[in-house]
């Protein structure tokens, strides 16, 4: 949208040069002779121009370049030797012949020729209407000067229009800039061009004696531009650095680093490509549209052109896929960082002018702002990482307070309910009835039974952490592993809503029985909190190299983003049912790592039917490693065995 803004005002800009140009031609009253002029001369005239148009001085703003040349010698030359519309028809096809040769855009190729049409008749007007034909005249010396410095000037404001319309450049910055080199440049062109008329009329190979004079002008203004367009690159290169050195996201740094990259070298179009964590490689072009995604495919072909160095592509070397998101005819400057700090960022410069155009020492420039585009990007990841780390800190922080005041409510819960029986019974005495006294009694020892496998829980966490916890592996019998559960959680898990299935293939399983039951209960468990209605299935089946079990619920499922987090230490995504039906929060991590030390694996995953649930794969190896016997802890030397049957609280 902005672009066809832009480009529609740039072509009304051309149309009020035609405008201006026709109306001040028509004014002069052009009549039969008014292309009267011989074809040679007509030739020979805009070959000149376009033979100074070849031979540029630059002054950049941004991604543009503002080009003084010497043009108006040649205008005030032919103004002394053919008619009005003869003057404006030699530099119009000189500016032609320029533009061709320099592979200019089509927008910009009729932009500067209209801006020529229109510049010539201007100054063709002045210079009819102030001087006569003869050169020795002082007045045709002031028209000389005057349509000199009309032609440039009208030339000055129409570039000062343009990069105020495509870049947003203040015009008064344009002009403020640009006048003192164009005012010289003009008053020099048409002191050179009356030169070369008044040798011409003492002999016609006078005007050669200026040759060398001429010539060593335009080199010794083209070094002076060069270093102060050199300087201003350098300038910027600074400028860049400093902006890019406070990005603190990779994606924003990309995308700025392009931008600057396409800044600092006036290109058209530029491109930014980063080696993210996972060590994939993506990329970002900028231009006047915006900024978007590059292609995965023109991101490869970039970084294997580059290399390890910076290399200059001309349109016919451009890669397939790059082709297709440049500008037609453009060459392409690439530079990647240095693979001594990481490698990790390649820069490309898209530039749409041709080479005679294009300054020197662009690729220089480019790869020393890629060693900095490096550095930003660094930066970014290094800060997106402590960020994240600062998160999870944070996170943790309070995953460790709700886990305290979950353990404390689990903790009070019980020693509450042995508290208040065994009080009971002490204060009634034999006042209390023997059935009375045996139920009082039976709470209490489940009560205790539950607060030590909590105590339990906690401690084979702690062990399994630091790697101190152990198991004895045995053969077993899985199905009759699985019966008991199925009757230990008939009743918990609301009459049949456990199905226990089977494969026929299943055979003895060599593991640690009492832990295959602790994470079974626990998931079994798992799925009957947070799937109150709907079947739950256990099954058990063979695959290669082990045996798999999966817990089925029919719940609401657990989103993909959360289905590793939920095996972390403290993680519970619904704390609400949490507080309901209790849990601490270490369920599914204790269930992860006592998988880990049977040899196994626990996932968690969709049910795979596009039905709501969640899925629990159990998977252990056929025969277990039996380590040795491990060295006794303080903790366990006196520690009573696990219990047969023991029930644990998980948690999502």
């Amino acid at each position: 949208m902005k672009a066809e803004r832009t480009r529609r005002r740039v072509l009304e800009l051309v149309c009020a040069h035609l405008v201006v140009g026709a109306a001040l031609l028509g004014r002069l009253g052009l009549g039969d002779d008014a292309f009267s002029t011989p074809i040679l001369t007509l030739a020979a005239f805009a070959a000149g121009y376009a033979l100074l148009d070849l031979i540029p001085l630059h002054l950049e703003f941004r991604r543009h370049a503002h080009t003084i040349t010497i043009t108006e010698a040649v205008i005030v030359a032919s103004a002394f030797h053919m008619e009005p519309a003869g003057v404006v028809a030699a530099a119009v096809v000189g500016e032609l012949i320029a533009c061709l040769k320099n592979r200019l855009q089509p927008l910009q190729l009729t932009f500067n020729v209209a801006q020529t049409f229109g510049a010539a008749a201007v100054a063709i007007t002045v210079f009819s209407a102030v001087g006569p034909a003869d050169v020795t005249s002082g007045w045709a010396w002031a028209a000389a000067f005057a349509a000199a410095a009309c032609f440039a000037t009208v030339s000055m404001i129409s570039v000062a229009s343009v990069l105020t319309i495509v870049e947003g450049t203040p015009f008064r910055q344009v002009v403020g800039v640009t006048s003192a080199s164009t005012g010289i440049t003009a008053l020099a062109s048409a002191a050179l061009g009356l030169a070369l008329l008044t040798l011409a009329d003492g002999s016609a190979a006078a005007p050669l004696l200026l040759a060398p004079v001429v010539a060593l002008v335009v080199l010794e203004s083209k070094r002076v531009t060069d270093a102060s367009a050199e300087r201003l690159r350098f300038q910027r290169l600074y400028e860049a650095s400093s902006r890019t050195a406070r990005l603190s996201r990779l994606e924003e740094a990309v995308t700025v680093l392009a931008s600057e990259a396409r800044e600092l070298l006036t290109g058209a179009q530029a491109i930014c490509c980063a080696k993210g964590e996972d060590g994939s490689w993506s990329g970002v072009i900028v231009d006047d549209a915006g900024s978007r995604a590059l292609d995965a495919t023109a991101v490869e072909e970039l970084r294997s052109v580059s290399g390890d160095s910076t290399v200059e592509l001309a349109w016919q070397q451009v890669p397939t896929a790059l082709r297709a998101v440049c500008a037609r005819d453009s060459e392409v400057v690439v530079a990647p960082s240095d693979p001594t700090t990481g490698g990790q960022v390649l820069l490309a410069v898209v530039a749409p002018h041709g080479g005679e155009q294009r300054q020197s020492g662009l690729a220089e420039v480019l790869s020393a702002f890629a060693g900095t585009a490096a550095l930003a990007v660094s930066n970014a990841a290094l800060y997106a990482e402590v960020e994240a780390a600062l998160r999870h800190q944070i996170d943790l922080n309070r995953q460790k307070a709700e886990f305290v005041a979950a353990v404390s409510h689990e903790l009070r819960t019980p020693l509450a309910s042995v508290l208040g029986s065994v009080q009971t019974i002490r204060r009634l005495g034999s006042r209390l009835a023997a059935d009375d006294a045996d139920e009082l009694l039976e709470a209490a020892l489940a009560q205790g039974a539950r607060l030590r496998r909590l105590i339990e829980d906690l401690l084979l966490v702690a062990a399994a952490e630091h790697r101190t916890a152990h198991h004895q592996a045995n053969p077993i019998d899985p199905v009759a592993t699985l019966r008991e559960l199925e009757d230990q959680f008939r009743a918990a898990s609301g009459g049949q809503r456990l199905r226990v299935v089977v494969d026929p293939d299943v055979n003895e399983l060599c593991t640690d029985e009492d832990k295959l039951q602790r994470v079974l209960t626990n998931l079994v468990e798992n799925a009957v909190k947070y799937a109150p209605d709907g079947p739950i299935e256990l099954r058990c089946a063979k695959v290669a190299g082990g045996t798999r079990f999966t817990v089925t619920d029919s719940g609401p499922g657990i989103p993909a983003h959360e289905r590793e987090r939920i095996f972390e230490r403290f993680v519970q995504l619904d704390q609400s049912s949490t507080r309901r039906q209790g849990g601490t929060g270490l369920g599914l991590h204790l269930c992860r790592n006592v998988a880990e030390l049977l040899g196994g694996s626990l996932i968690v995953c969709g049910r795979g039917d596009d039905q709501p649930g969640a899925q629990f794969v159990l998977t252990l190896p056929t025969q277990s490693a039996i380590p040795g016997p491990p060295e006794p802890q303080p903790h366990q030397r006196d520690a009573e065995p696990f219990p047969d049957r023991l029930v644990t609280t998980g948690t999502r």
